[in-house]
């Protein structure tokens, strides 16, 4: 019942039967990612966060969850802690495009251009027609002083556009 309200958008109803299903099996870790998700449609991140990091304590491996955890910690600015649950979830799943999209964008805001380099190089050659890939990768090169290279990506950025 839980996911049909879900998928109705009525997460309140869906919160209380998720929240039903977790005081029968209080480790369910599907349970905990299906209330995590709605908490997160409702715009409620702490119970968001909550939720996806007892996702994680009780299966580690359920990739979404490590996506929705890393984006709410982004918006918190909690870029440390969004590094290690995003690479955590490429460890997992090292072709999910938006989670290292996401993860070279917070290289760039804490000034790990290097990674950030790395991180969109590897995008890039998964697809070598990410716009996005070598945008970032341009403003990474221009922050390393790599002028040349930033240049280049600019020029295949403008092509793919």
């Amino acid at each position: 019942m839980g996911i049909r309200y879900m998928n109705e958008r009525q997460y309140d109803k869906a919160i209380n039967y998720f929240k039903r299903g977790l005081s029968i099996d209080s480790t369910d870790a599907k349970i905990w990612h299906q209330l995590g998700v709605c908490y997160f449609y409702k715009g409620d991140c702490i119970n968001a966060k909550e939720a996806f990091e007892y996702t994680i304590k009780y299966d580690s491996t359920l990739e979404d969850t490590y996506f929705n955890l890393g984006v709410l910690l982004i918006k918190d600015k909690r870029y440390d802690k969004a590094v290690k649950v995003l690479n955590k979830l490429v460890k997992l799943k090292p072709d999910d495009i938006s989670a290292l999209l996401h993860l070279g964008s917070v290289y760039l805001i804490i000034g790990e251009y290097k990674k950030a380099v790395d991180i969109y190089t590897k995008i890039i050659k998964f697809n070598p027609d990410n716009l996005e890939a070598y945008e970032g990768r341009a403003t990474a090169y221009w922050k390393l002083g790599l002028d040349n290279n930033a240049k280049a990506d600019l020029i295949r950025a403008k092509e793919l556009h």
